[in-house]
């Protein structure tokens, strides 16, 4: 999803008829409040679980994601800005499952996590350009919002510990 957004915001943006430099702008307001999304759910995770902010997370990226195609003009920057907070939520989530897979080791974990995360992404962003080019950056957006509830198989899948603290830390 942060790549696939990253690459296609700001060629979106030029589709609908504006500068690609403001269209990267709108990848500094995704990633920028993307570090509220990963404090916040950081701290949420310690109150709700991890389970609740995961499925929080994900589901607020769907209803977020699936609004950019219908949303244009200075209205897109609040809602990649929202995005970016629902996207990110999911990063400390996963690094921390990461490292309870991975209890004895949880470097590795994390290591796992992020490098399994970055590597998918990086290998579904050509086939998600192959599409764009097929039927459209707009249509291709709704990609993302599949992906999505593809992702709520895996969540409902996990077993995740109610702690918000890895074995290690016991």
């Amino acid at each position: 999803m942060l790549y696939g957004l990253s690459t296609f915001l700001p060629i979106l943006w030029h589709h609908r008829g504006g500068s690609l430099v403001a269209g990267a702008s709108l990848v500094t307001t995704f990633v920028g409040t993307g570090v509220i999304g990963t404090l916040g759910s950081g701290a949420m995770m310690d109150r709700l679980g991890k389970q609740v902010v995961l499925w929080g997370s994900s589901i607020a990226t769907l209803i977020f994601v699936s609004l950019v195609p219908f949303v244009s003009g200075i209205w897109l920057w609040p809602l990649v800005a929202i995005l970016g907070i629902a996207v990110f939520g999911t990063f400390p989530i996963t690094l921390l499952i990461g490292q309870d897979i991975f209890s004895e080791n949880p470097a590795m974990g994390s290591g796992v996590a992020l490098g399994l995360a970055n590597g998918l992404g990086a290998l579904l962003l050509p086939l998600w350009g192959l599409l764009a080019d097929k039927v459209g950056v707009n249509h291709a957006m709704w990609t993302a919002a599949g992906l999505t509830v593809l992702s709520f198989l895996f969540i409902s899948g996990l077993r995740v510990p109610h702690s918000g603290h890895t074995s290690s830390e016991h």
